[in-house]
């Protein structure tokens, strides 16, 4: 024991006097241990949230355009078209409805006016029958709805505490709902475009002798079922309908995860 001590005391003294000898070969790396518990998503800026947040502002300038100029013009507006038309029944009896036919329109009081004229002359001229008093009404259907699905779009991000809600989920979910902010986005001004399209081509109509059939037939491509507005609007995964759809499953998705 004593002899262990000594050798022991020797070696103590040779070190603190920095004699040490060159280091040894670095020993073998020893098995990775268990990966430790994954942390919070952080605080701080996260590009794809941030991305998210844009797009979806994008969005919902898109739908508010002209809103407040026009907003003066919406009493006169929703007084002088024709939604209280026995064809329309109940649709049109309060002011949400008649404010996404506005939005649908970009709020742009002269197509706002071309679709006053457009539903006067198929509902209220003697020369009218059923098929123009349903195209009038199929054409302010598609143009309510057109609003409607985007705008229950925007809902599933703004309600609540808003877009905070997404912080908690990772990168790859709010990957995925930015891009369909953005489909949406540009399917809205696909559909905003061949709207406005065919109200060139009526508003020529107006500037002759009325033909009211040529009015309607002019309206087929918004409202009967194999118009290309039409699809837009509710056929298929990227309508305006499909879309809306699609968010709304994603948001139930995410919820789920989080008490699962």
């Amino acid at each position: 024991m004593e002899r262990i001590c000594t050798i022991i005391c020797i070696l103590s003294t040779l070190m603190f006097m920095g004699c040490t000898g060159p280091m040894g070969p670095r020993g073998f790396m020893g098995f990775r241990g268990p990966d430790g518990k994954r942390g919070a998503i952080g605080q701080g800026l996260r590009g794809d949230f941030e991305l998210l947040e844009a797009n979806v502002l994008i969005l919902k300038s898109s739908y508010y355009y002209n809103y407040q100029v026009f907003n003066s013009k919406r009493a006169n507006f929703n007084n002088s078209i024709a939604f209280g038309h026995s064809v329309f029944q109940d649709e049109f009896n309060t002011d949400q409805p008649k404010d996404y036919v506005y939005a649908s329109l970009r709020h742009d009081e002269s197509d706002v006016s071309m679709v006053e004229r457009i539903v006067a002359q198929l509902t209220g001229n003697v020369l009218a029958n059923n098929l123009d008093n349903n195209a009038a009404k199929r054409l302010l259907l598609s143009l309510r709805d057109s609003a409607k699905y985007v705008y229950e779009f925007m809902d599933f991000f703004l309600s609540g505490v808003g877009l905070a809600k997404f912080r908690k989920y990772d990168e790859p979910h709010i990957s995925e709902l930015c891009a369909m902010v953005m489909d949406m986005f540009r399917q809205r001004e696909s559909v905003l475009a061949d709207i406005q399209s065919v109200l060139i081509d009526i508003r020529s109509l107006f500037k002759r002798e009325l033909d009211i059939a040529k009015v309607r037939s002019s309206l087929n491509s918004i409202i009967n079922i194999q118009g290309k507005v039409y699809e837009k609007i509710y056929i298929g995964n990227g309508s305006l309908k499909g879309l809306r759809d699609s968010v709304e499953n994603k948001i139930d998705e995410l919820k789920r995860l989080l008490v699962s």
